[in-house]
C-alpha cells in the first residue's frame, strides 16, 4: 500500500475495488497504465524475492526499480531505434522516516584543487542541511570518498540513523561495499567510512545519474574554490534553490 500511495494511485476512490478483473483492466488501460503495469510486475518480483530468498525489498528499493524500468520503457517507446536514447532522470524522495543525502566531489585537473559537497533532505524533498569543503590537491576518486565520509559523520552527529546515500559514482559505491585490500591507496579512508557506517546507522547506497545529483553540483564547486575544510550552511544557498524546487516537484532532466 505504501508503494501505491507514493505513486498516488490510492487517491482514486475506485482503486480499492474488489473486482480484480475490472481493477486490472481499468488501470492498465488508463493514461498512466504503463507505470501501473510496471508496479504490478515489480511488486510481484518483490513477493518472489521474499518467498525464495527470505528477505524483503524495502519500499524505496521497489520504487527505484519502478522508476528505472518506467524511464527505460518511455525511452524505448518514444525514440527512434537509430537515435541515441534520451533518458529522463528524476530525483526520487525517500519514504517514511528515512532521510536522503546526495553527495558529490570534483577535482580540477584530476589531480588538482578538490572540493566536495552534499545536502540532506526528507521525504517531502525539504532541505534540512547543506555541507561543502575543500580537501586539498587530490584526485576525483579520492574527493568522492571524502564526500561520503563527511556525510556519514554528519548524519551520525546530527542524530539521523536511517539514510539513503546517493552518489553518481557507481565505482565509489561499489568499492565501499566490497572487501578492500589493505594495500589499496585509499584503504585508510574507506576503513573510516565503513567504521562510521556500522555505528548505529542503517545505510542504503543508491546510484544516480549526474542529472539526478544537480543540487550537490554548486556545493562541490563552492568547496573547491573555498579554503574551508568543512562548512555547514545554516540556510539553503540561493544558488541551489532552483534545483531543489525542481527535485521536490519531480521535474525530469534529460540525459542525452
Amino acid at each position: 500500500m505504501a508503494i501505491w500511495d507514493a505513486l498516488l494511485f490510492n487517491k482514486d476512490t475506485n482503486f480499492n475495488s474488489q473486482d480484480f478483473n475490472w481493477w486490472f483492466k481499468h488501470y492498465a488501460l488508463a493514461p498512466n497504465g504503463d507505470i501501473f503495469i510496471i508496479t504490478c510486475w515489480v511488486l510481484w518480483k518483490a513477493h518472489n524475492h521474499k518467498v525464495f530468498n527470505g528477505n524483503d525489498w524495502v519500499n524505496w528499493v521497489c520504487l527505484s526499480h519502478i522508476y528505472s524500468l518506467h524511464s527505460d520503457v518511455v525511452v524505448h517507446l518514444s525514440n527512434d531505434a537509430t537515435q541515441k536514447p534520451i533518458r529522463p532522470v528524476k530525483w526520487m524522495p525517500p519514504l517514511d522516516d528515512i532521510i536522503k543525502v546526495n553527495v558529490d566531489g570534483s577535482s580540477l585537473s584530476n589531480p588538482g584543487r578538490s572540493g566536495f559537497g552534499g545536502l540532506i533532505r526528507n521525504n517531502n524533498g525539504d532541505w534540512l542541511l547543506d555541507f561543502s569543503g575543500f580537501c586539498g590537491i587530490t584526485s576525483c576518486f579520492a574527493v568522492k570518498l571524502y564526500a561520503i565520509f563527511h556525510d556519514f559523520r554528519i548524519a551520525y552527529d546530527t542524530g539521523h540513523k536511517n539514510i539513503i546515500l546517493e552518489s553518481d559514482s557507481r565505482i565509489t559505491l561499489d568499492l565501499i561495499m566490497s572487501d578492500v585490500q589493505s594495500h589499496h591507496p585509499h584503504a585508510p579512508l574507506i576503513s573510516q567510512i565503513v567504521q562510521l557506517q556500522h555505528q548505529d546507522l542503517i545505510v542504503y547506497f543508491q546510484h544516480t545519474l549526474r542529472q539526478g545529483n544537480q543540487c550537490a553540483d554548486w556545493l562541490v564547486k563552492n568547496g573547491a574554490s573555498s579554503s574551508d575544510a568543512l562548512k555547514f550552511w545554516i540556510f539553503c544557498p540561493p544558488q541551489v534553490h532552483h534545483s531543489l524546487l525542481d527535485d521536490a516537484l519531480g521535474v525530469a532532466r534529460l540525459r542525452l
